[in-house]
């Protein structure tokens, strides 16, 4: 009877970890955005006396315009609590000296766990397939994301090998800006020539409902002259019958 007591307790322990497992990752992949930020989240599980670059505050497109506002690459850090080489990243690369002052000053750093829905989307449109992952993006809108270098997936990226990715990106700053310049012209000539041709379109149905009603109008007014000319020819013939009956 123990014996039957202690497996049947072992299998109900069996699976209410895994029912806990399972309700745990679709509840953060769901609601993500209840867990905090991805700050608060980093220093739960790394703790607050670990160091790390300054994460962006606040969702994705945000960041993606912070950066393009200021002339900046973004940087997105992609994270996975179940990726192998995660705590390593996060403790040594992230954590360095060195790597934190180039984010802090140079870049516009952006953090995500890939089990909240934003980074999950921001995943799949970059492609990623491994965890723990790093890109640098030139910022132009979601649908058009430029990467620019990338690392950190499967522990590839050491701590002199992202800061010669980001002193790389940094060293052909001025052709990153020199591009982003022109994007964000050729947007505002886009955006305008579109301005333009709304208006132009509202200004020729306007046109038409104008045309239409001063249209109906003259038809309206011809229509009564008709009227007025058919009533009056009426009201003749019916003089002439009453004079034609005098007469008579």
């Amino acid at each position: 009877g123990n014996v039957v007591g202690r497996a049947v307790m072992f299998l109900w322990s069996m699976v209410r970890n895994v029912a806990s497992g399972f309700f745990g990752f679709f509840g953060n992949f769901l609601f993500g955005g209840a867990r905090g930020s991805f700050t608060e989240q980093f220093e739960r599980t790394y703790g607050a006396d670990c160091p790390h670059p300054v994460f962006f505050e606040g969702p994705f497109n945000d960041a993606l315009k912070h950066a393009k506002d200021n002339l900046k690459l973004l940087v997105v850090y992609l994270h996975c609590d179940h990726a192998r080489d995660a705590p390593r990243f996060c403790r040594e690369v992230l954590a360095d000296e060195t790597v934190r002052a180039i984010l802090d000053r140079d870049f516009v750093f952006w953090g995500g766990d890939i089990f909240g829905m934003e980074a999950h989307r921001i995943s799949q449109l970059l492609g990623v397939r491994s965890y723990p992952f790093f890109a640098v993006i030139l910022p132009a809108s979601v649908e058009e994301l430029r990467l620019i270098a990338s690392g950190g997936q499967r522990g590839s990226s050491d701590t002199t090998q992202v800061v010669q990715i980001l002193t790389q990106c940094l060293d052909e700053m001025e052709g990153h800006r020199a591009e982003m310049a022109s994007r964000a012209t050729q947007h505002q000539v886009d955006r305008m020539l579109r301005e333009e041709q709304d208006r132009e379109y509202h200004e020729a149905l306007e046109a038409d409902r104008l045309k239409a009603e001063k249209g109906a109008e003259e038809a309206r007014k011809r229509q009564d002259a008709e009227a007025a000319a058919q009533a009056a020819r009426e009201a003749e013939a019916a003089k002439e019958r009453d004079e034609e009956k005098r007469k008579e």
